[in-house]
């Protein structure tokens, strides 16, 4: 058994004990005495012990959008924009935090990635957020798998021969305020219920959305998700799992997010 336990807001050293087992590596993130920090550049980034935060602004249209990521003092991180009127239904920004090795980057952040679903045991995430919000938006954890991996200090998006390396895109909706078509209804997985859609942009595309309500703290195991998607052929037991990503998918409006408590711990 392996476990990567990665409590990327830690507010106590209770963890500690993780680092006396065996085959247990433990990662403090934010540590005291980080820098408070932000930027409001497009594609800006800033790092955090082990995790990286972005303003993944990819689908902007036009002038006048606002947006910035921050580090606070007291080891919160968290985002904030606004868009001008006038926006179609279109997603203009994934503000986010990165662990792993997102595929449009040619490094990788933290420990645990990447993994196949079968060598998995369980990637439990325990998460708490607040947040103002005005217009259309979501709130949601998203992976990605390939089907190359070709190392941490390179971009993995296309493989060797130059071909699409993408093969899947799973999110998993914590709240929002806008929907999308539903293919499956009321799906029972890790003791609540989801409503899930699904749709092919070229690689596989999953999306799971809270069936009963938004979500503001929870812990949540993806591995019971993984189990569904590969009994219902979304996913296969081989590709490799190469990153998880929480951010806020934005269409228009305005809003701001702060990350208050944030760990991942992934087993194999």
């Amino acid at each position: 058994m392996k476990k990567t336990f990665l409590p990327l807001l830690a507010f106590s050293f209770l963890a500690l004990s993780f680092i006396l087992s065996k085959n247990v590596t433990t990662v403090f993130v934010n540590t005291p005495g980080v820098e408070v920090s932000s930027s409001s550049e497009s594609g800006g980034r800033l790092r955090t012990g082990n995790v990286e935060l972005e303003n993944n602004v990819w689908g902007l249209k036009g002038d006048g959008y606002s947006y910035k990521i921050f580090t606070k003092e007291d080891k919160t991180f968290g985002w904030e924009w606004r868009t001008p009127g006038g926006q179609d239904g279109s997603v203009k920004m994934y503000l986010q935090a990165i662990i792993g090795h997102k595929p449009f980057f040619h490094y990788t952040i933290g420990k645990g990635f990447p993994f196949i679903p079968k060598e998995l045991k369980s990637m439990k995430v325990h998460f708490k957020y607040e947040g103002s919000y005005q217009g259309r938006r979501n709130l949601a954890f998203e992976f990605w798998t390939v089907d190359e991996y070709h190392g941490d200090n390179e971009y993995i998006n296309t493989r060797k021969d130059g071909s699409k390396n993408i093969i899947g895109e799973y999110m998993f909706w914590m709240q929002a305020s806008y929907g999308m078509p539903i293919k499956h209804e009321n799906v029972e997985i890790d003791g609540r219920k989801w409503n899930v859609a699904a749709g092919d942009p070229g690689h596989t595309y999953v999306a799971f959305m809270p069936a009963n309500g938004d979500i503001k703290e929870a812990t949540i195991d993806f591995k019971p998700f993984m189990d569904w998607l590969i009994a219902n052929n979304y996913l296969k037991d081989t590709d490799k799992v190469i990153s998880l990503e929480l951010g806020n998918e934005v269409i228009e409006g305005t809003g701001k997010t702060l990350i208050k408590d944030y760990s991942v711990t992934i087993e194999k």
